[in-house]
């Protein structure tokens, strides 16, 4: 299987699990955030805006999941990749063993979304290095934005909204350490980083990482 071929076949796989591709070819974003600061919102909303689909975890995940299960396919990462590529682009931040299926998965799956354009949300993807043209946003917010966030969403109390809070951001941390050997708090990562604490609605990050866009890439906006 060629390159081309293989990265057509790992944008099915994307597509059938439920992904609808944007209507022309865009630019590929990469966005980290604090759990709270209001990502889930923004990130599907930054793709409809700027014509391209939109990929959470759980599709990234489930996708690596069958490629990982899937020996054939998993010799065909290895065999199409040009020398050295996918080691260049893994160990760009951080020491990943050459064994880590996932990360290597990974890597695979945003080149092949490059192709056509996505906003990827979270799985560490701001943190694989030299892939062309990729505009990484961090959104964040302080622990009490996003607390209270939280509490209102999903109608919790003040204790059981910090507890959840603490928990999912040391999970965010360790994934990020296993599979990149870094964290996110290295604001140098990020082409953009917006605090949204005290923006008056969330649509108007989205604004921001739209003008952000503009000013990098005009050549691969259609808005």
């Amino acid at each position: 299987m060629t390159r081309s071929a293989l990265e057509r076949y790992l944008l099915t796989l994307l597509h059938e699990s439920g992904v609808q591709a944007g209507p022309r070819a865009g630019p590929l974003v990469a966005i980290s955030r604090d759990y709270g600061a209001g990502a889930g919102v923004i990130a599907p909303l930054l793709a409809a805006r700027i014509g391209v689909a939109f990929y959470d975890h759980a599709v990234i995940d489930g996708v690596i999941e069958r490629i990982e299960g899937d020996p054939a396919l998993m010799r065909e990462l290895d065999e199409s990749a040009p020398p050295g590529l996918i080691s260049r682009l893994l160990h760009g931040y951080g020491n990943i063993p050459s064994s880590n299926e996932y990360a290597k998965a990974l890597v695979e799956l945003v080149l092949a979304i490059a192709r056509q354009g996505g906003v990827i949300l979270g799985r560490g993807v701001h943190l694989i290095a030299s892939i062309p043209d990729m505009y990484r946003v961090y959104l964040r917010a302080s622990p009490e934005t996003c607390i209270a966030r939280l509490a209102q969403r999903d109608s919790l109390d003040h204790q059981a909204a910090a507890d959840r809070w603490h928990r999912i951001e040391a999970d965010r941390r360790t994934y990020l350490k296993h599979h990149f050997g870094r964290t996110r708090d290295a604001f140098d990562d990020f082409d953009l980083v917006v605090n949204t604490d005290h923006v008056d609605t969330l649509e108007r990050v989205v604004d921001i990482i739209v003008a952000g866009l503009h000013a990098r890439q005009p050549h691969r906006l259609h808005t």
